[in-house]
């Protein structure tokens, strides 16, 4: 007997893949750079340029990219700063298998400087890196037969996420950003932080549209030595093919900018104001379509014996995209500030999520909020310093659905935060963490997957009684009971005219026996 299938793309999530380690190297002072008397601020940033899986390991590659600000030693106690990459590659243990394609869900350097002498530094960076292997798998679900007399079939609606597309992709910004014409010119960048602010993506009809914000800090001296600063919000626009996507579908995507640069230009009077800002984003997405499906629940047949095998399909149902945002404000103890800030330059923060949990009311999110800024002390000889700390909190996503034992993927990113010094050695922090919810339901499907016939047993259908009254008994289905005694449930609504439903417990109901001509 031809079954008539049908073939469901399914997203499958591999275990994810940890790992710390240490890249160490040393730095001389170039030549056209002063003495290192002290250490302000250290910065480093891991950038994975390739990952391949080698046997139970995944190998990665890339490099640690720095920036260190330091005050000149002696007399001349000017500001410079020290720029570079440490190159490493690391063999990740996988414990499970690689499922298909690699990308990095989480990564983040520690760097460590100490000072050898005035003209080298020790670098030590801390890396660790968490791993994802994102691969699909495709099922058949069996959606009917083909058409034979006496044939009798029931059907279940599922409603099913397919996966239509999962996809890593480079998406290019080029922006600029210009200082205020009554502002000096550059004559040299000391220092940039180019973070990603804010992040909105959409399908749109063979693409997603990127659409977001990027924070630009910079920290330069002027053509007349002085030192001056901007920090500004850069908006950027753009698109990613994506082939066969429309509006009505759903995504998964984590954005991450794994590239940036700030290099300053001359503007229409000639003067070096402008700043022209080239990042790369890489984006992990993971598309998927909503369909529903008339799966072949139930058969048999009045001419021949039906036996089923049938295999349990786990599928996914959506029950949630959603973006939400959570405004917190802290205020801490920072007594080792007091009267000694004359002005905040640069404020920067990340969202670490520690845990995650389904309650009652939606998805729990613990986790801290790491927090530095950038201060002009009341100190000539040490102008600059860097406060870092950390805020704990604790935010319920709202979502009535969400119920434990469901999948969902959580992705976070904080906004441009804000640091108010309130005196008496208090701070107020203030920040809007961001977050994207991706919820889905686990659908088990008895799904048929063989289907045997043989010749039925005519003396035992010859001995059996031509009609039948019977009385409805608690959890008695029509279905079952046409099955039990060779006919079919529309000619038993028929005969008794029952409409929709089942009998109720106890309601009297004759049964005739169809003959096909087969006795």
């Amino acid at each position: 007997m031809e079954q008539l299938k049908k073939a469901v793309r399914k997203s499958v999530t591999g275990r994810k893949i940890s790992d710390q380690f240490y890249v160490d190297g040393d730095v001389n002072v170039p030549d056209d750079k002063g003495d290192v008397g002290r250490i302000v601020y250290s910065q480093g940033m891991l950038r994975v340029e390739d990952m391949k899986q080698s046997g139970s390991y995944v190998r990665v590659s890339g490099r640690i990219q720095y920036q260190i600000l330091y005050l000149a030693g002696g007399d001349d106690g000017s500001i410079s700063v020290l720029q570079g990459k440490l190159p490493f590659e690391e063999m990740v243990y996988a414990e499970e298998e690689v499922l298909g394609m690699l990308w990095m869900k989480e990564s983040s350097a520690e760097l460590t400087v100490t000072i050898v002498h005035a003209r080298k530094l020790r670098l030590r960076a801390m890396a660790e890196l968490e791993i994802i292997s994102q691969g699909e798998e495709e099922q058949y679900l069996t959606l009917d037969v083909e058409e034979e007399e006496g044939l009798c079939r029931r059907w279940e609606n599922v409603e099913i996420l397919t996966l239509h597309k999962s996809c890593r992709e480079s998406f290019r910004i080029k922006e600029k950003c210009a200082l205020p014409k009554q502002s000096d010119p550059v004559g040299k960048v000391l220092f940039t932080d180019i973070t990603q602010k804010r992040t909105e993506i959409r399908l749109i009809s063979d693409a997603l549209q990127m659409r977001g914000e990027l924070s630009i800090f910079v920290l330069y001296e002027s053509t007349e030595g002085k030192l001056g600063w901007t920090e500004q919000a850069v908006p950027y626009e753009g698109k990613i093919d994506c082939y066969g996507a429309d509006e009505t579908m759903y995504y998964q995507a984590e954005p991450k900018i794994v590239d940036a640069m700030a290099d300053v230009k001359l503007d229409e009077d000639g003067e070096l104001r402008i700043f022209e800002i080239e990042a790369v984003m890489e984006v992990c997405a993971v598309v998927y379509g909503e369909e529903q499906a008339n799966v072949l629940e139930d058969m048999y047949s009045l001419k021949e014996q039906v036996t089923l095998e049938k295999e349990e399909i786990e599928l996914s149902e959506l029950v949630m995209q959603k973006a939400c945002e959570y405004s917190m404000t802290e205020q801490i103890q920072v007594p080792e500030l007091d009267d000694q800030v004359l002005q905040i330059c640069h404020t920067s923060g990340k969202v670490r999520i520690e845990h995650t949990e389904i309650v009652a009311d939606g998805i729990m999110c613990e986790g801290i909020l790491q927090i530095g800024f950038l201060y002009i002390r009341a100190d000539d000889a040490e102008p600059f310093e860097i406060w870092q700390g950390m805020v704990p909190f604790t935010y319920v996503a709202e979502c009535r659905s969400a119920e434990a034992g469901m999948e969902y993927e959580l992705q976070s990113t904080c906004g441009q935060p804000v640091v108010s010094l309130l005196g008496n050695g208090e701070a107020e922090i203030k920040a809007v963490l961001e977050f994207q919810i991706f919820l889905k339901r686990r659908e088990m499907v008895s799904n048929i997957c063989e289907i045997h016939t043989e010749p039925l047993d005519k003396k035992a259908l010859s001995e059996a009684p031509g009609i039948v009254g019977y009385v409805m008994k608690n959890g008695d289905k029509l279905w079952d009971l046409a099955r039990k005694y060779h006919t079919t449930e529309k000619r038993i609504r028929e005969v008794n005219e029952i409409g929709e439903g089942e009998p109720k417990t106890g309601e009297k109901i004759l049964i005739f026996k169809e003959n096909l001509g087969i006795l």
